[in-house]
């Protein structure tokens, strides 16, 4: 009994997953008692949730999992495991301390004087029903896309990740579970196992046959009984067979629980099909005998003390155990790989198929793939790109990052993509933890289409900023932060923000009373002080969790409120914080999230240094906000300077008044004050001006700084001629700037960070700028100067350019595409830094110079030269460099001289024609897997130009019948639709379509590695005594292959070089025995190997097959007529030096000749003449003559092996008459 729970519990300790939001609260809680060992408590939190949702994958699983694992703390199983000898203590499933009370051959059992009838009443009162309902349960899992991982603190073991082919598996071992169950009689418990474990090795029985003559093998006698026992045991074949297709159909790529090896394919279709033939037993009934060679090993594949994975012949639960295309072997992937290929037909990617890949930069997602898990590429630390095939139905790429096919939701960015990110405005919705330990994004730009996202931005310890869409109607942003859209709720504070930050007033909330809101600042480890204002009256539980650098948290009002969890955890790890609040406020008489609260002493909200008798400017505690107005003296000393960064972040800055004393402004001293809306100068300073809310220089020729908070359209003033560094810097709300005539000076940064400038207007009267299509160039147009960093989607620039400015294009986050114009000669430093969505630069010229740090943040992006065009290497300013592409489907790759075929897009399919050149450039060679598996191929044609094909180039073209090869190919030839080297010494690939018999031709002195793989429809293979070698794998999954017969002494043959061929029936030698090497014939059931007698080294058996002597047939009354060319040589005046020599097998292999046979000849085969040539003895137990012409002599030999050549005779052959006929 202990065993069978115990297999139970490690059957269904595995199948869940999170679903539905409404009933999340109550799985997670299920499952955070599982984790502790307390599986009551997990199956009373799972009832609760079924109860709100029925069909919940999740509470349905759990439900299932808990239910058994309670089932030994029920008042009946505690009885039972008392009579079976466990104590109260080793009722826990987690430790099981007591053995049964006996032992029987070895094996633990019940003790001698417990009633197997009380044990068949327990199970079926107590145990069926359980089993019954838990795989209910289960049933309800009907999302062939439904994945779950479990931890190893749930499971103690290790991350167990299951979908659809697992939990039917874990379905079919419950009824086959149940079927056992239901068999176990009411007298003599051994005897009863014994029977059903080996009932199987009775032919001709049926299942029904067996229960008649054992009335009492099963406890219950009445016919429903029966029926349920047989319905469980054929709903166990059918899950399995769907398990089993499920899992096979999972290629490589995607690993699971349970996970069906290559070298086991054979072995588990043969078992499969015994299921299939039991199943017809079971409903026929159809007998099973030793004609069918059918053995049903019950005890091994549904015995109750097996587990439900070892009805597959071999898994692997936890090692990432693949086999690769050719089913070759196991390769496992190691983590060191730095870019990853999913192979297609990978259809689900689990929650650990790539985790901790810390060198994996790029992912290439295919279009089978219908399902990628949250964390399916967690700490995958150097990752920069996905790319997901265009043809995928459920996922696509832009710009590197994964979304939903239509791209209304975005799914993942890879963690290691730098710089600033603007996400397009097609999504609405972004998932949860999308960027999660993205540690090099710095800058998130939100659209007006985003209206839904939670915790998305988990540890981006370097985003500093987030800037949301004026019109977006769910949020907004102030000063890098998220708010709701009304500005009362903070929703969540930039990770990577250093520095001091004050809440704006009027916002109410930190986070919301909501169980799945995210807190707002969670581990933003750089913060160091935070104002909270009077308005704030609610804080989320562990909003500022994790803030290990906060030492200050001024409140300004009454304590606030937390959510349903304690408060204690609001400042959890944040060991150096120190609470501070208003003396009269209430509510501050205890610690605040565990940190000690005292008044906030009385301080002067500005800091400053003092310098030669002047003051100069430094900050503000708390952070500036609302109107500012710097004094002109502090302790009588004059206020000369504002200093670097002095107000840098004060979001809550809405204006600033400068006194007369101030004659120096640092350009950053501003900077990220994004409330900040009007600069006021008084009218006595020297210095600096005020207009319109902008800075100026005295004279107002020079522009120093437009506030941040200015929004849509800005016209400079037409007494400017020069603009300062970094005077709009930030400057988000601007959308156009209209620059006017007298304007002749500005910096490459006087731009940087206006993320919403989608337009540059220059007057058309200036004399140094121009601007055409809303871009900023020189008067002539001779170089670019400033792409506005809000303009998107694709931009080409005119002939007329020849340079582009450093930083000319810096942070377009939004440009997809840019092409360069011949003219250009050269890009100045940082040009495209920071644009993230680039992804295609096409250059039509010679390589141009270029600056340093030239796609700086940008690793998405691809350079494409025009064929013939200078200068042009394998990669440009650090990003790849390829040839432009052409209109072709096929794919390729280049070495800048010669053009390799990598595959189609879409699929192949229909008659294939692979051009000769592409871009003037040759088609040298056809990659591996180019054209795997494209099913919808019917011909190839190959070019005189190709000189290179890999072995796995046209694996799996199962509908191909023909290749055709350019007779100009110095490499490869095609004879009869298949494929050879020139010398046609090399058989390379025969069409995967192509049917019947065949015949290699002599001559062949190898076959290629899988050169007949998956030729479904070839029945017959002939190898003459010219092959020396076959290769590995050469006729892998032929399975409608039953006849090979190999001429001559054949050395060796490689690893399995006949796998899978399952109809194989006689594999005939005419040599000796060759050497083979493993799994020649796996998976080759019923194959015999004939030998002929008198050849040396055969036995018993060979590569596990048995052997038999090759022993012809009956004598024929006649024999067949066979017609074969024999090509002759021209007659010459002198002696032939090198005669042309045919060997011809004159009659089939299998037929005895009659005594007396005549060769005749002729001219022609069609219509002619036949003249008798010779008359040659054939019979007994020589069942084949061969000939040869050796002009003008035709010999005879018996055997090719070591022929004795004989002359029969000698015909005469006129200079016209180029061959001659022969036949039997």
């Amino acid at each position: 009994m202990k065993k069978i729970l115990l297999f139970l519990f490690l059957v269904l300790l595995s199948v869940a997953s999170a679903y539905s939001q409404t009933v999340n609260e109550l799985i997670t809680q299920s499952r955070t008692q599982l984790e502790l060992k307390k599986p009551v408590n997990a199956n009373a939190k799972a009832e609760a949730a079924l109860k709100l949702a029925p069909n919940n994958p999740d509470a349905n699983v759990l439900v299932a999992i808990t239910r058994l694992l309670t089932f030994v703390d029920t008042p009946a199983c505690s009885a039972l495991m008392t009579r079976l000898g466990f104590g109260p203590n080793g009722r826990n499933i987690y430790n099981w301390t007591n053995a049964p009370g006996k032992h029987l051959n070895g094996d633990l059992f019940v003790p001698a004087n417990f009633s197997a009838a009380e044990l068949a009443a327990f199970i079926k009162t107590n145990l069926v029903p359980a089993l019954r309902a838990s795989e209910a349960n289960l049933a309800k899992i009907t999302d062939k896309n439904f994945v779950f991982t479990f931890t190893p603190a749930e499971t103690t073991s290790d991350f167990l990740t299951f979908d659809y082919g697992d939990f039917q598996l874990c379905r079919a071992g419950l009824n086959a579970f149940q079927f056992a169950c239901r068999t176990i009689a009411s007298w003599n418990l051994d005897v009863q196992l014994e029977t059903i474990r080996g009932y199987g090795e009775h032919p001709g029985t049926t299942l029904d046959q067996i229960l008649a003559e054992n009335s009492k093998l099963l406890t219950f006698a009445n016919v429903s009984d029966l029926l349920s026992a047989k319905t469980d045991f054929l709903a166990a074949i059918n899950l399995y067979s769907e398990a089993s297709t499920f899992i096979r159909a999972r290629k490589t790529g995607v690993t699971r629980v349970f996970n069906l090896d290559s070298v086991d394919l054979g072995e588990e279709s043969e078992f499969r099909s015994t299921l299939l033939q039991v199943k017809s037993s079971l409903t026929a009934p159809v007998v099973l005998s030793t004609a069918t060679n059918v053995t049903l090993d019950l005890a091994k594949f549904f015995s109750p003390t097996v587990a439900p994975r070892d009805l597959l012949p071999s898994v692997h639960s936890l090692t990432p155990a693949l086999p690769d295309p050719t089913f070759g072997g196991v390769v496992t992937f190691g983590k060191g790989i730095t870019s990853v290929t999913i192979p297609k037909g990978t259809t689900s990617l689990g929650s650990s198929a790539y985790f901790g890949y810390t060198n994996l930069t790029t992912v290439t997602i295919p279009s089978s793939v219908s399902d990628i898990a949250n964390e399916a590429f967690q700490n995958c630390t150097a990752l920069t790109s996905f790319t997901v095939d265009a043809l995928n139905p459920f996922y696509s790429s832009e710009g590197g990052v994964i979304f939903n096919k239509s791209k209304t939701k975005l799914m993942r960015y890879p963690a290691a993509k730098a710089g600033s990110y603007t996400i397009p405005n097609t999504v609405t919705s972004i998932r949860n933890r999308a960027f999660l330990e993205c540690k090099k994004l710095t800058s998130v730009s939100i659209p007006a289409s985003v209206t839904f996202f939670r915790d998305a931005f988990q540890e981006c310890t370097k985003l500093t900023s987030f800037t949301v869409d004026p019109l977006n109607p769910s949020y907004s942003s102030e000063g890098g932060v998220i708010f709701n859209k009304s500005k009362t709720s903070l929703i969540v504070y930039p990770p990577g923000k250093a520095g001091d930050y004050t809440i704006p007033n009027g916002v109410t909330s930190i986070g919301n009373n909501s169980w799945d809101e995210f807190p707002a600042f969670y581990f933003c480890k750089d913060l160091t002080s935070v104002t909270i204002p009077a308005s704030v009256t609610f804080i989320k539980s562990e909003a500022f969790a994790g803030c290990v650098g906060l030492k200050s948290v001024y409140f300004l009002g009454n304590r606030p409120q937390s959510d349903w969890y304690s408060e204690s955890d609001e400042l959890y790890g944040d060991y150096n914080a120190t609470v501070y609040y208003i003396q009269g406020k209430r509510g501050w008489e205890t610690p605040y999230g565990d940190r000690p609260t005292v008044v906030t002493p009385p301080r002067d909200p500005l800091t400053y240094t003092t310098s030669a008798n002047s003051i100069t400017i430094t900050g503000s505690n708390p952070q500036a906000s609302g109107a500012l107005v710097i004094p002109a003296k502090i302790n009588n000393l004059p206020v000369t300077s504002i200093g670097t960064l002095a107000f840098s972040g004060s979001t809550g800055l809405t204006s600033v008044s400068i006194p007369s004393s101030v004659t120096s402004i640092s350009t950053n001293a501003f900077s990220g004050c994004t409330s900040l809306t009007n600069f006021t100068v008084d009218p006595l300073n020297a210095s600096f001006s005020s207009a319109g809310g902008t800075l100026f220089n005295k004279a107002k020729t020079s522009l120093l700084r437009c506030p941040l908070g200015q929004i849509g359209s800005y016209t400079i003033s037409n007494t400017v001629t020069s603009i300062g560094a970094l005077a709009f810097n930030g400057c988000i709300g601007l959308t156009t700037i209209i620059i006017p005539k007298s304007l002749t000076s500005i910096t490459s940064d006087t731009f940087a960070g206006c993320s919403g400038l989608t337009s540059l207007t220059v007057d058309s009267l200036n004399t140094t700028f121009s601007s055409p299509g809303g871009v900023l160039y020189n008067k002539a147009q001779t170089s670019l100067l400033v792409f506005p960093s809000g303009k998107m989607g694709d931009y080409t620039l005119s002939n007329s350019v020849t340079s582009i400015s450093a930083s000319g294009f810096l942070d377009c986050a939004g440009l997809t595409s840019l092409t360069i114009p011949s003219s250009v000669t050269s890009i100045g430093a940082s040009a495209f830094s920071g644009c993230s969505g680039l992804t295609s630069v096409y250059f039509l010229g010679n390589q141009p110079t270029v600056g340093t740090n030239a796609f700086a943040g940008n690793a998405t992006a691809t350079v494409y030269y025009i064929p013939g065009k200078t200068g042009w290497g394998t990669s440009f300013a650090g990003r790849p460099a390829v040839v432009t592409p052409t209109n072709t489907p096929l794919t390729f790759t280049t070495t800048g001289t010669t053009i390799t075929i990598t595959g189609s897009n879409p699929k192949a399919s229909g008659a294939l024609v692979i051009p000769a050149t592409i871009y003037n450039l040759p088609v040298t060679s056809i990659a591996a897997y180019a054209f795997y598996e494209s099913s919808g191929l019917k011909t190839v044609t190959i070019p005189k130009s190709v000189t290179s094909i890999s072995e796995t180039a046209f694996g799996g073209c199962t509908a191909n019948t023909g290749f055709t090869v350019d007779a100009l190919n110095t490499a490869y030839t095609s004879v009869n639709d298949v494929l050879f080297n020139k010398a046609q010494t090399k058989l390379v690939a025969f069409p995967a379509g192509k049917t019947g018999s065949y015949t290699i031709p002599a001559g062949v002195a190898s076959i290629d590695a899988g050169a007949f793989a998956n030729c479904l429809g070839l029945t017959n293979v002939t190898v003459p005594t010219t092959v020396t070698s076959i290769g590995e794998l050469a006729f892998l999954g032929c399975a409608g292959l039953t006849t090979v017969t190999i001429h001559g002494s054949l050395p060796t043959i490689k690893i399995g070089a006949f796998a899978g061929c399952t109809a194989l029936t006689s594999i005939y030698f005419s040599g000796n025995q060759p050497t083979v090497e493993s799994n020649v014939f796996l998976g080759d059931r019923n194959a015999t190997v004939y030998y002929v007698q008198g050849k040396t080294g055969w036995g018993t058996s060979l590569a596990g097959r048995p052997t038999a002597l090759w022993k012809p047939s009956a004598p024929v009354s006649r024999p067949d007529t066979v017609v074969r060319t024999i090509p002759m040589l021209q007659e010459t005046p002198s002696p032939i030096q090198n005669p042309l020599e045919t060997v011809v097998p004159l009659t089939p292999s299998n037929i005895v000749m009659k005594n007396l046979v005549v060769l005749q000849t002729a001219t022609n085969s069609a219509n002619s003449v036949w003249i008798p040539v010779v008359s040659n003895s054939v019979g007994g137990e020589q069942s084949q003559q061969f000939y040869r012409f050796r002009a003008p002599i035709l010999e005879a030999a018996p055997d090719l092996a070591n022929p004795v050549w004989t002359p029969v005779a000698t015909n005469n052959v006129t200079t016209n008459q180029l061959q001659r006929f022969y036949r039997l």
